[in-house]
Parts: structure tokens; sequence; C-alpha cells
């Protein structure tokens, strides 16, 4: 029925299944003009529904107050999931105004959540507090796409294809 209360159900059940359960929180309000809240508790449950997209996740458990609020629909959250592969055509113009839409924020260089930089022909997208996606254009062909280390900003594996999911409810 709360928030502790739902935490120590996770740690619980993570004993029998590790990283199968997840928790979902509820939606912080501000009641002033302001944002002065952490964006944890949105990250947190943009994760949450990106697994429940990729069928990651086994078990979700949440709150009361968390399941009262309103969302987002399904359709309408996920419709602008950004798939691309490697030889794809992509419009850098298009592309940021896209990136914007689902709440990412442009920074000179990628170093957490909800970021990304266009230096040139090359697209940081930061995925979570530790991974980001690097994209290098050839004109307007996606010529590679490797997932780097944010705190290095060094290569840790190539991919042909890759999916980015909004960072905002």
């Amino acid at each position: 029925y709360n928030e502790i209360q739902a935490q120590k159900i996770v740690k619980d059940l993570n004993y029998f299944e590790e990283n199968a359960v997840m928790f979902f929180p509820k939606k912080e309000i501000s009641i002033y003009d302001y944002d002065a809240e952490s964006s944890n508790s949105t990250n947190n449950r943009i994760r949450v529904l990106n697994s429940i997209y990729q069928n990651k996740a086994s078990i979700i458990v949440t709150t009361i107050e968390a399941v009262m609020q309103s969302m987002i629909s399904k359709e309408a959250f996920f419709e602008n999931v950004i798939d691309l592969k490697r030889g794809d055509e992509l419009e850098l113009n298009k592309f940021k105004e896209k990136l914007v839409s689902l709440g990412y924020k442009r920074d000179e260089l990628v170093d957490g959540r909800m970021q990304f930089s266009i230096r040139g022909d090359i697209v940081d997208i930061s995925l979570d507090e530790n991974l980001g996606i690097r994209i290098e254009l050839w004109g307007d062909e996606i010529d590679s796409i490797r997932k780097f280390k944010l705190s290095s900003q060094r290569t840790i594996e190539m991919c042909d294809n890759i999916t980015i999911f909004p960072a905002d409810e």
C-alpha cells in the first residue's frame, strides 16, 4: 500500500529471480510553477515502461497511488519509439526535432540521462545513466551504430540496429 512496502516486496522477489522484478513508482506532482523535483521517478517509470514494451519485465510491483494516476496510453507512448539500423537514411534536422519531442535535451557532451549531442556527422544519445549510443553518418546514411560508456566515452559494442525509447511521459 506504500512505496516502502513495495520496495521490500521487490527486494524479496528478486531473491528468487534476480532482475526480473521491477518497481513502478508513482508520478511526482509539483504544485509550483517550476519543476524542482529530481527526474529519478520519471526515469524509473520510463525504464519500467520500456522493459514492458520489450517483454523483459516478468513482475511489476507498484503502489495503489501509482495505479490510480492517469497515464498516457500505450499506443500514444510507444508510437514514438525510434528503430534505426545501419544503412538507413536519417535526416538530421527531423531527427533532432524528434529527440526533443521524446524528452531528450541537447548538450555539448552526453554525460547523463535524457541527453543528446550532435558534433558534425556524429550523434550521441544517452540510453541511461551509464550507457549511450553513437550514430555516425556518411551524408544522410547511418554508417555505424555503437554503444559507449558515458563515463569514458569509449565504445563497448558495435550494433547493427538500435531502438530509442521516449525519455519522458
